[in-house]
């Protein structure tokens, strides 16, 4: 087991009936990025594949820098700070929120298949 720190943003109430004010594109702080394999099949999340290759169209993202794909790749936030400016890409480091191994101490073959998930949506 761990700790774990909070945080919260705050911005500034947007005015009702407009589109002015920050916009989160991402539909979770947290989420795991989806790529299609040279078999068509799919490595990750496959809820996530229209979002990671719209990344990869708009801002050039195709996954981790070191260029090694996996199963749980962190998907970058996107901030759009107002509808007039360019949205910004924000890179998660693994250490913002470290993934949880998921096991089960009767079923050690749920252990073996070595799956996690992110700990906050």
């Amino acid at each position: 087991c761990g700790s774990s720190e909070c945080y919260i943003s705050i911005f500034k109430p947007a005015v009702p009936g407009t589109l002015k004010g920050p916009r989160i594109w991402n539909d979770q702080l947290l989420s795991y990025a989806s790529y299609r394999s040279d078999d068509g099949g799919i490595i990750g999340d496959p809820k996530n594949l229209r979002f990671t290759e719209m990344l990869k169209e708009r801002f050039d993202w195709s996954g981790p820098q070191d260029g090694r794909r996996s199963p749980f790749d962190y998907i970058p936030l996107v901030i759009q700070a107002d509808p007039e400016l360019k949205p910004e890409l924000f890179e998660l480091p693994l250490e913002i929120a470290r993934p949880v191994h998921l096991n089960h101490p009767r079923y050690p073959t749920l252990t073996g298949m070595g799956l996690q998930w992110y700990p906050i949506p």
